[in-house]
């Protein structure tokens, strides 16, 4: 891992024996206690008043962490931030990663000076955010954010949650947003995400196909359940529900954070808190943090598939359908079959739903893998070989052209006529396998400014980006080889030099991720924006098979 930096080049041991010396409890001027950092929107302030504290203030004898890090005992407070809790929740399963995010040695007592820091992984490298321990709490003495539910004397969360806050400008900043964003910040991962829906519709006209074949009437049971979801940052590759568990049981072993949502349902449908029938509840993200398979009885021909997932709000129904808390189902799951594979739920927010209803409730599934291994372990119907994963990063920018300019550098359009004032990368891929995997991944930093102009909203805070891939045309390529050595400098491609393979749609997110298995050739990777008037930085990270990738270079105009 490359060094942390300080954040805001705050450097905590610095800062920590600095309020040591002076006896004078940390005050962070950068993240006041007062509402800038609550809210950058007049019209978005709390209506009731908000009062600063430190933990020992509101409890009296306040923990860091009581017996061990376990996020899944955090609920979400005033705020909808339920995408960065359910994140939080799913890094539970990565202790590595725990002690990264959330540095040991941090106590209120012996060297207590005030202050905490905590780690996030910001466009490229590991950040150190530092804080004081002052928090927002309501007349009640009560902490109006992320709180623990079973013991209010930790305080681990809640200054996460601050952490986080300042790393996005306001705790404002953290209503709505991107499961992935928060699991890419707290793991440094490359996200995927797959609609669950289409693979519950094409799994559906599969059905459909092989009854009518049989001159069996379509059973249409299931087919107003679900809503057929269209996203452009979906990753439409899954053909059916099979392939999507596939998806989930690999990631899972793998320790990749998943999480779900669904869409939005009918208001009519929802009670006074926002919620189902069903217990679930709409626009909202829940961590995925098991998936098991087992026979109930050993004569049964068919296993039954669970999914385990946790509500940041900790509710205890959460969900009120088969294999819910109160399900008769259990009784039938003798105690043996229960500590094998471990069925348990540890808090109110988690619960279990099967497989079937899993596809029915929900829409989109967000993965985050920390292990490349998971990206590739789904993909063997393109006879890839075990993949020795490398990295390779590149920090770029978009600039505009001035208008009557000759000059054709860093332009920011995707237009084939333009192609050569795009940032291109070129790579080779020279193996025996018939393919090889490679992961391309494209993020824009986060703008608290873009967010500002948007009234505080998470839509439109990132501008629509992409990359295209191309495969140079034989004869180029050809010529290039007799050409290459490390201290050569190669010209920018034309557009009739190079084979289009992928071309995607532009998305407004801030991280564009894809997977490829390509055969043996040169490959041109070109990063681009939906317009020419765009001015962004960006950072692409390619992971490439060592064993076969010749090379990775970054391409410049001579």
């Amino acid at each position: 891992m490359s060094q942390i930096k300080p954040f805001l080049n705050q450097n905590f041991e610095y800062l920590r024996s600095k309020a040591h010396q002076t006896g004078i409890l940390y005050r962070d001027d950068l993240f006041p206690a007062d509402d800038t950092s609550i809210s950058l929107i007049r019209s978005n302030k709390k209506p009731y008043r908000i009062y600063w504290k430190r933990p020992h203030q509101i409890v009296d004898d306040p923990k860091f962490i009581v017996s061990d890090i376990n996020p899944n005992d955090l609920v979400q407070g005033d705020t909808g931030n339920c995408w960065f809790l359910s994140a939080l929740s799913a890094l539970a399963m990565l202790p590595n990663f725990c002690q990264l995010v959330i540095p040991p040695n941090q106590t209120f007592e012996m060297g207590y000076a005030g202050i905490f820091h905590f780690r996030f992984w910001k466009f490229g490298e590991w950040v150190d955010v530092v804080i004081d321990d002052r928090l927002p709490v309501n007349e009640r003495n009560e902490l109006i954010y992320c709180h623990n539910a079973k013991n209010k004397n930790e305080f681990f969360g809640p200054l996460l949650e601050k952490a986080y806050a300042k790393l996005a400008c306001c705790y404002e900043f953290l209503n709505s947003g991107d499961p992935t964003v928060a699991m890419t910040d707290l793991t440094g991962a490359v996200c995927e995400t797959f609609s669950i829906s289409r693979c519950l519709e094409s799994t559906l006209r599969q059905q459909q196909l092989q009854m009518q074949h049989s001159k069996i009437p379509p059973h249409h049971e299931h087919n107003e359940k679900f809503i057929i979801y269209e996203n452009d940052k979906i990753d439409d590759s899954l053909s059916d529900l099979e392939a999507l568990w596939i998806v989930i049981t690999n990631s899972y072993s793998m320790n990749s954070l998943m999480s779900v949502s669904m869409n939005n349902r009918k208001s009519s449908l929802l009670d006074a808190n926002g919620h189902l029938p069903n217990g679930l509840i709409p626009n909202h993200s829940y961590s995925l943090i098991q998936a098991v398979e087992f026979k109930i009885r050993p004569t049964d021909v068919v296993k039954t598939r669970l999914i385990k997932l946790r509500n940041p709000q900790g509710d205890v129904d959460s969900w009120k359908g088969d294999w819910s808390r109160t399900s008769t189902l259990w009784h039938a799951v003798d105690a043996p079959t229960r500590e094998i594979h471990k069925l348990k739920l540890n808090s109110n927010g988690e619960f279990y739903i099967s497989f079937k209803d899993f596809v029915i409730q929900f829409e989109e599934l967000d993965v985050a893998h920390v292990n490349l291994d998971a990206f590739a372990s789904y993909s063997n119907t393109f006879n890839i070989a075990k993949t020795h994963w490398g990295q390779k990063q590149f920090y770029g920018s978009w600039h505009t052209i001035p208008k009557g300019s000759s000059s054709s550098s860093l332009a920011s359009q995707s237009n084939p006529q333009s192609l050569e004032t795009n940032p291109q990368y070129m790579l080779e891929i020279n193996h025996t396998q018939p393919m090889s995997s490679l992961i391309v991944s494209l993020l824009q930093p986060y703008s608290a400014r873009l967010r500002y102009e948007n009234n505080g909203s998470f839509d439109n805070s990132f501008k629509p980006i992409k990359f295209n891939l191309y495969r140079v045309n034989d004869s180029t390529s050809n010529s290039l080889s007799n050409m290459y050595d490390h201290k050569s400098r190669f010209r920018k491609f034309r557009d009739d030099e190079l084979m289009l393979i992928d071309k995607p749609f532009f998305l407004t997110q801030r991280d564009f991720t894809k997977r490829f298995a390509l055969k043996s050739g040169i490959y041109v990777i070109v990063p681009c924006t939906i317009d020419r008037s765009i001015e962004l930085n960006y950072l692409l990270r390619i992971f490439h098979d060592q064993m076969s990738c010749s090379y990775i270079r970054e391409l410049d105009h001579y």
